[in-house]
């Protein structure tokens, strides 16, 4: 390969503008020798827009995905190298968009769709005969009963928490102050996972933050949040000469308005600002007190509960095929002769003969034999 083949192209500069229908672009951008675009565009790999983005601008990850499942010959795979690739391939994937733009549902259930069926049948597509599992249980924690499989709707929120994490602890960031990509329901999440220690109260918002014992005031007192104009000042503000009191003047109306108000002031009362040292942040999940993803993915499960001790399968030595199979016959989704007359309405010995005389290049197996079937993940015990 010559040397000039390995010189990277040079990329043309280029400019989109925002909201400047007022302004004279031709003389702003008059010594500008790049390239003038329009929304929609692409940076570092992302589809950028003003707006949400179109169906049509999500399809090509979708697709990309899709396309790894031909090359791999998954039907000649047992079930835990499928799984391995899984873990590692598809759900990998699509990081890098879910850390900007959360994926709306029907892009979910697509991705969803193509690791359930790869994993199931080796395939793209897989009815759900072939699922033995449904998939919101393999999407759990291994020691939660599940195989590990990444669920996206609770990794996209881990991935979107750390903007809210960034924004508290880097305020350098050139984004600091705009608009985080995250909504109220990561909100929520982000101020039940951390706790603020207030210092001089210039940074934690008064009603939005974990302030006042570790909970947010709008939690203590939904209905004067509610009721409160200016929703968005910080402690310092609102303390000093009582502002907050000041604001719900004329608005307390209601008897659990009242009875909000006086639990919230008995609680301010113990509250005292020091000038002088920041406002301080932590992360509860995890004994460094810093925001990780992973224990942000884990705490969404909290309240989950086990059926049975999976993480005995997997601390077991021997090998991953055995262990997946040891999974699906604790879950009693083996196709064993029970399991296959629960969903048959044929009577059991008619299943029997069927089997025993169906023709094929292989001596007939037992259906009573654990490992009915071609795939090779269960035909090999």
């Amino acid at each position: 390969m010559s040397q000039h083949a390995l010189k990277k192209a040079p990329v043309k500069p280029s400019v989109h503008p925002i909201r400047c229908e007022d302004i004279d672009l031709d003389h702003v951008l008059g010594s500008f020798t790049g390239i003038r675009g329009t929304f929609p565009c692409r940076y570092m790999g992302l589809q950028l827009h003003t707006r949400a983005l179109r169906k049509v601008r999500i399809q090509p990850l979708i697709e990309r995905i899709g396309q790894r499942l031909p090359g791999w010959k998954g039907k000649w795979l047992n079930r835990a190298g499928r799984l391995t690739l899984v873990q590692s391939v598809l759900s990998a994937m699509p990081t890098y968009h879910l850390t900007i733009f959360p994926l709306p549902v029907w892009a979910r259930k697509s991705i969803d769709k193509i690791r359930r069926s790869f994993f199931w049948k080796g395939e793209e597509n897989a009815n759900g005969g072939h699922c033995l599992v449904n998939w919101p249980t393999v999407s759990r924690p291994k020691d939660l009963g599940g195989l590990g499989v990444p669920d996206l709707e609770k990794f996209s929120r881990a991935l979107q928490l750390r903007w809210l994490w960034q924004e508290w602890v880097d305020t350098s960031k050139p984004w600091v102050g705009m608009e985080v990509p995250c909504n109220d329901l990561d909100r929520a999440l982000f101020n039940a996972s951390t706790r603020v220690t207030i210092g001089d109260g210039r940074k934690a918002r008064f009603w939005h933050d974990s302030w006042l014992d570790g909970e947010a005031p709008k939690f203590l007192a939904p209905s004067l949040f509610e009721a409160i104009r200016f929703k968005n000042r910080n402690v310092h503000s609102e303390l000093q000469n009582n502002a907050w009191i000041a604001a719900l003047r004329g608005g307390i109306s209601t008897y659990q308005q009242v009875e909000e108000f006086i639990s919230l002031w008995i609680r301010i009362q113990q509250v005292h600002l020091m000038p002088g040292t920041p406002d301080t942040i932590i992360w509860r999940w995890i004994e460094s007190g810093a925001y990780s993803t992973r224990s942000a993915y884990r705490i969404q499960f909290s309240g989950s509960f086990r059926a049975f001790r999976g993480d005995l399968i997997w601390k077991v030595h021997t090998e991953n095929k055995c262990k997946v199979f040891a999974w699906i016959m604790a879950r009693e989704k083996a196709l064993t002769a029970d399991n296959l007359q629960k969903t048959s309405s044929r009577p059991l010995h008619l299943m029997q003969w069927t089997a025993g005389n169906m023709p094929s290049s292989r001596p007939a197996m037992p259906v009573h034999q654990t490992g009915v079937g071609t795939d090779p993940s269960v035909g090999e015990f």
